[in-house]
């Protein structure tokens, strides 16, 4: 996935007490058939410590309502992202969490209207307390686009704060990964990953992103 943060070092506790998890991407691929099953939702564990995951939620927002809600479990390492998305994507990435429901196949679909336009998405930790929250209200945000967060935002923020994100258009769920705008050099020097649990390009290679 796309959000870069920066080398953190691990560690092997694991626990809420110092936790920065927070969104870090929300894809909204414009080719059909890839939005009806590859839009996703992913999060990011900027450290310092890995945390239990254990009756956190992430929750789609479609035209200012609650439209999907994914029940997380597990750990998430420091420098580790996850995706919240759809049982089978047309584009092959790995779906930490999927839900069969989150789908624009039809009017029933849960992701049928979250096509970035009055949409966006909140993170609640175990207490159900929003620590993460994007939506910009009745506005085109990430529509057919990738909304990244930006590699310097390494705590979760209940504001939609629009500093924090970049948006670039994509064709499809891989169409919007960050070493597609680099320097030919960068490229060189960070292979593009696989969607996993693996960490980010920066930690494995050193490359400054933006």
């Amino acid at each position: 996935m796309l959000f870069v943060a920066a080398m953190l070092a691990v560690s092997t506790g694991v626990g809420p007490a110092r936790s920065s998890v927070i969104l870090s991407e929300l894809c909204d691929p414009k080719n059909n058939p890839a939005y009806m099953t590859d839009r996703f939702i992913e999060i990011y564990n900027s450290g310092p410590d890995v945390v239990d995951l254990t009756g956190w939620s992430v929750v789609a927002v479609a035209n200012n309502a609650d439209a999907c809600t994914w029940s997380l479990s597990g750990t998430i390492a420091v420098g580790q992202a996850k995706v919240c998305g759809y049982t089978t994507p047309s584009v092959p990435f790995v779906v930490n969490f999927p839900n069969a429901s989150w789908n624009a196949f039809n009017s029933s679909g849960a992701a049928y209207n979250w096509n970035g336009n009055n949409d966006g998405a909140k993170l609640k930790n175990a207490s159900g307390t929003v620590i993460d929250y994007v939506y910009a209200g009745a506005v085109a945000l990430f529509t057919d686009s990738d909304m990244v967060r930006k590699s310097t935002v390494t705590s979760p923020n209940p504001v939609y704060t629009a500093s924090e994100w970049t948006i670039t258009p994509v064709l499809a769920a891989t169409d919007g990964w960050r070493a597609l705008d680099l320097m030919e050099e960068v490229r060189k020097r960070c292979p593009r990953p696989s969607r996993s649990t693996t960490c980010r390009p920066k930690a494995t290679c050193g490359c400054s992103v933006p």
